[in-house]
């Protein structure tokens, strides 16, 4: 599986955050269906590079969505702690996602369609090495 090749691979290293995965757990994750995908800017062997255009926060279990100028939500909602927390820090996202003078100031980058199951490998551990 990609996750063993990516355990081979980053076994030994000495990068910060690839070998504290604590660290990594620590940045918010973001479904696919909160980012609002903009322009190309920029393709690759296996990979296309987007700019974001927006984030919609969704919350886990719910079809509730946060305000995009606010943390509020209806009480119950959010079900811990950890949610609070990662709503708090999407939401942080959220609001810079746009610079001054409306250009995106973050970006995402994600594999391209492949069927070949092999290749498609191959690329999960080139992003996860980039």
């Amino acid at each position: 599986s990609a996750r063993d090749v990516l355990h081979e691979v980053f076994k030994d290293t000495s990068i910060v955050g690839l070998a504290n995965c604590e660290s990594l757990a620590s940045f918010p994750k973001f479904q696919q269906s909160e980012l609002v995908l903009d322009k190309v800017l920029g393709r690759g062997s296996f990979g296309i590079v987007k700019e974001i255009k927006k984030v919609d926060i969704l919350l886990k279990d719910s079809a509730s969505q946060v305000s995009d100028h606010s943390t509020n939500v209806a009480e119950g909602d959010i079900k811990n702690d950890d949610e609070q927390n990662s709503v708090r820090k999407k939401h942080l996202i959220a609001t810079q996602c746009i610079r001054e003078g409306g250009n995106a100031r973050y970006a995402v980058k994600s594999i391209q369609e492949i069927s070949d199951p092999d290749v498609r490998l191959y690329a999960i551990v080139d992003l996860a090495v980039e």
